[in-house]
């Protein structure tokens, strides 16, 4: 990260979509949002980090940059973008092996109006240039020193020390348009292409703020990188916070010596890492105080294991790409309430509905309906707006509790119906993951001549075990009864997206071609 090397600079096609996307939907500054303040602006977010304590650290680990650094940087990096034509009105795609400069180069696109699109480290050229099309993109950053010179890519790494002016000037309207191009999970399919504005990024963090409570004192880190959606949130709202996100600096630093060397507070996991924390020392973990989960059902034998070994740590978040957090599990509720994702965030108000839209009460099943100020204007390329006002069908169901705790059951159209019996997947696979062999589990609908459907339970043992279909049956039928799995199929590797969720269309792929043994 020593230098800076740059290609020509390209024409550009602004493109229908990449004018489309770049069409802001504001709201007035300053404002409040189903009780969450927004930006003023735009100046709190975190493209302009506070100078107050330019000295305090926002990133360490890989790189220790301080605030003040980073605000120069951001300036420096604004300013070689304008230079390549980069502003409002484009979408710019980025593709990077560091995540530091991933994690800057990120902020400088949208300091500088522009739209972002990032694409995953591991892409290809042929899907990069797919995914490029398809957003309307002709531009790439990246730090692929191979590529450098090829049309349409700027090459890209930081720049030296001695050419950063130290607080450069700001520009004095801060950009309002979209910031990033994300995408769903595609879990079940095709990923559809979520555009997010300043202004409902804004919100989220907000969102995000009042859900943890990060103060500057946090030293917050991820388990997962920023080619992720949930990963560039939780970085952008350590900074948010004032806090110091933490990079790993080596891919063969053990876990628990980067959580100990490095004072992590704050670590944000999904459930399959869950399994990796319970080989750490708790010794090693002591100045965590805690652990966020999300992303798959978390049985309640995991969460049992996990306080168990490191105490109540453990946050379970539910939430989606669409509306950004939804719901927070305290470490109490998480343990004492089976199957919970938690009560919704301060400002976001959630129901649950009948097929005909009726809003069901407390304990009966639904779908999950959300209102958010983080909610989404709609997707790419679709016509169909949605309000925050009349909220957001996830496409999950789930119940409430008498108290207020949501009981996620898993996707709506993963639902299946046994001979007149609704059985919820979400159900079956917190049921499995209880199995200590057992890391990770992913119900699917098997066709029956007399049932309809029945449910087939995928398993993911953990390593160095060996468990049989038998065994996992039986564990089943002991937990759920009828609703049992009717068959188990044992996996060294669950096959996954890239958001890290179970892809579920590839195991319907191994029920159809009956490649079970």
């Amino acid at each position: 990260m020593a230098g800076v090397a740059m290609t020509q600079t390209p024409k550009h096609g602004h493109s229908q979509l990449a004018a489309k996307v770049a069409t802001p939907t504001e709201t007035p500054a300053g404002s409040q949002s189903n009780g969450v303040p927004t930006a003023k602006g735009g100046r709190d977010l975190p493209f302009y980090p506070d100078a107050d304590d330019p000295q305090h650290l926002a990133f360490s680990g890989q790189a220790n940059l301080t605030y003040g650094r980073v605000d120069a940087l951001l300036c420096k990096l604004h300013g070689m973008l304008a230079q390549h034509g980069i502003g409002p009105g484009l979408v710019v795609s980025l593709q990077f092996r560091d995540e530091v400069v991933h994690a800057l180069c990120l902020m400088a696109v949208g300091r500088s109006g522009a739209t972002a699109f990032c694409i995953p480290k591991m892409a290809s050229q042929m899907q990069r240039s797919r995914m490029m099309q398809e957003v309307g993109s002709t531009l790439i950053l990246g730090d692929n020193p191979d590529e450098d010179g090829t049309a349409g890519y700027v090459y890209l790494t930081l720049p030296p020390e001695e050419t950063i002016a130290p607080y450069a000037d700001r520009p004095e309207s801060p950009p309002r348009g979209t910031w990033l191009i994300t995408n769903s999970s595609g879990s079940t399919g095709k990923p559809k292409l979520i555009p997010v504005d300043h202004q409902t990024l804004s919100n989220r963090l907000h969102l995000y703020r009042s859900a943890l409570g990060k103060s500057r004192q946090d030293r917050v880190a991820s388990l997962t990188g920023l080619d992720l959606p949930s990963t560039k949130n939780q970085m952008l709202s350590t900074l948010f916070a004032g806090a110091t996100y933490v990079f790993k600096a080596s891919e063969r630093q053990t876990l628990g010596s980067f959580l100990h060397d490095e004072g992590i507070t704050i670590l944000y996991t999904t459930p399959a890492h869950l399994h990796q924390l319970l080989t750490v020392p708790p010794t090693e973990m002591k100045s965590l105080r805690a652990i966020v989960a999300a992303g798959a059902p978390i049985g309640a034998g995991l969460r049992h294991r996990i306080r168990d070994l490191f105490g109540d740590i453990l946050f379970v978040r539910y939430g989606t790409s669409e509306s950004g957090p939804i719901s927070d599990a305290t470490p109490a509720d998480a343990v004492r309430i089976d199957g919970t994702v938690g009560k919704a965030i301060a400002g976001v108000q959630i129901d649950i509905l009948a097929a005909d839209g009726a809003p069901l009460p407390a304990g009966v099943p639904g779908s999950i309906r959300v209102r958010s100020p983080g909610l989404f204007s709609g997707y790419l390329g679709q016509d169909a707006p949605v309000a925050k006002e009349s909220g957001f069908l996830t496409g999950d169901l789930g119940f409430l509790t008498q108290d207020g705790n949501l009981i996620h059951l898993g996707r709506e159209d993963d639902m299946i119906l046994m001979n007149g019996m609704n059985i919820y997947p979400a159900e079956l696979e917190q049921a499995l993951s209880e199995h200590p062999a057992i890391v990770a589990a992913c119900v699917r609908p098997m066709p029956h001549p007399v049932l309809d459907a029945v449910p087939i339970a995928f398993v993911e043992r953990a390593p160095g075990t060996q468990i049989s279909e038998h065994e996992v049956l039986e564990f089943c039928k002991a937990r759920l009864g009828p609703r049992a799995a009717r068959r188990v199929i044992v996996l060294d590797h669950i096959p996954r997206n890239e958001s890290g969720k179970p892809n579920r269309a590839a195991l319907d792929s191994l029920l159809a071609e009956g490649r079970l043994a």
